[in-house]
């Protein structure tokens, strides 16, 4: 069994907040990790996770062109500003059913989202966001992607929040889509949530065909401090309001596709993983790619081997809200290594493309790498003999204890 603690700050963090007028955001507590979403010179940021998933929504729906995000993230003082205006421009009523109060505005967490279909004058307090058409297909595939619509129509005296068919509320999975078979509002979820408590009644549920549970917690002392399974994952949110926190717990696979042993993909065929909940591929010992065509988005990481992960073919592709391709294990000096000796390989990562304990090798293949943070990052040395790789990144290029290029190799720095 493995110990998790929480601190006392921890009830005013994570994707199941509430955030309304009766529990305003704790600004400056837990400030998010942010990414930019949508058309650079709208300036929409969201929470890294959130960023990915709704990046990757609107590429699975083709949708980019016809819709896009036109507000995310606000600080207090842009929210007053949104606020008084609109009361100077509308009057109280209409704000009172449109507008949040400042620092009472889901906006402020970074986990919420104003779409809008493109083609027009943009409305910047109601968008234009249809039922039908794009529109109607994002919202019926928002909640496999984490997203609720977080305002219906019929819940107003629940919501304190007139219909808006335009804002959407990153909760995450299982979250979403029992919020979604059950007509819950976030409200109402907490309220279901509530019954089931932490080693008495959790609530069962599935993902991808895995075992969940979630339950909460009463923060009656601090900080506080439960067990789970050592190969279990555990993710954890506050509630804003009552001094609880959620535990969601899912059994020990920790990726779409998993193995508890050695796994070798290899074949002519082709592969394509979605994990929208943690990881895309993972092995608990080493991961070796010999051949295929290989397609990854991932929440998280996308292709994590732990020993060591050994790529020597295949065209792969992938895109991570975190890492891309990574070794984990930082027990034993020998192995925590990541080794590209072939293939073509694109990375897009919201964290580190290549990423290992001990050593990263590139003996050969076409690797290209678009990082929010470092390209190449390894605890011990980088070493690249042969090949090329294109680095696209935001922070370092390269990040390791120890680098050396062979003349024999190819690189090319985009800016």
């Amino acid at each position: 069994m493995k110990k998790v603690e929480l601190p006392r700050e921890a009830v005013h963090a994570g994707s199941l907040i509430l955030v309304n007028r009766a529990h305003p955001y704790r600004e400056g507590l837990a400030e998010p990790e942010l990414l930019p979403v949508g058309e650079p010179e709208r300036g929409v940021l969201l929470e890294r996770s959130f960023a990915a998933l709704l990046r990757r929504l609107t590429d699975d729906l083709h949708a980019h062109g016809q819709i896009a995000p036109v507000s995310g993230l606000r600080t207090f003082a842009e929210q007053r500003k949104l606020y008084l205006g609109s009361l100077a421009e509308n009057g109280a009523d209409f704000t009172a059913q449109y507008v949040a109060l400042p620092g009472c505005s889901e906006h402020q967490t970074g986990l919420a989202v104003d779409m809008a279909l493109l083609g027009g004058a943009i409305d910047a307090l109601r968008p234009d966001f249809p039922d039908d058409g794009i529109c109607g297909a994002f919202r019926g595939r928002a909640a496999r992607y984490g997203l609720i619509l977080r305002y219906p129509e019929g819940k107003e005296h629940i919501t304190g929040i007139a219909h808006e068919p335009w804002h959407f509320r990153y909760v995450g999975a299982p979250h979403a889509a029992i919020m979604q078979e059950n007509g819950d509002t976030l409200e109402e979820y907490h309220v279901r949530l509530r019954r089931h408590v932490y080693g008495e009644n959790p609530l069962r549920s599935s993902l991808g065909g895995l075992a969940v549970e979630i339950a909460y917690l009463t923060f009656d002392r601090e900080p506080v401090a439960f067990e789970v399974e050592d190969d279990a994952v555990c993710t954890v949110s506050g509630d804003n309001f009552d001094g609880n926190t959620y535990a969601t717990v899912q059994d020990g696979q920790d990726a779409a596709l998993f193995s508890r042993a050695d796994l070798v993909i290899n074949g002519t065929g082709s592969l394509t993983v979605y994990a929208n909940y943690n990881d895309g591929i993972a092995s608990r010992d080493t991961l070796l790619i010999e051949n295929g065509m290989i397609d990854v988005t991932a929440k998280t990481h996308a292709i994590k081997g732990r020993d060591y992960l050994w790529i020597t073919g295949g065209t792969i592709t992938v895109h991570a809200g975190e890492d891309g391709i990574k070794a984990t294990n930082d027990e034993q000096a020998a192995l925590g290594y990541l080794q590209i000796d072939g293939g073509m390989l694109s990375v897009t990562a919201g964290d580190d493309a290549l990423s290992a304990i001990t050593r990263i090798l590139i003996t050969g293949g076409e690797t290209s790498v678009k990082s929010d943070n470092n390209g190449v990052k390894s605890d011990g040395a980088f070493e690249m003999t042969g090949g090329s790789l294109t680095l696209d990144c935001a922070d370092k290029n390269f990040v390791a204890a120890s680098q050396s290029i062979s003349p024999d190799a190819h690189v090319v720095y985009t800016e």
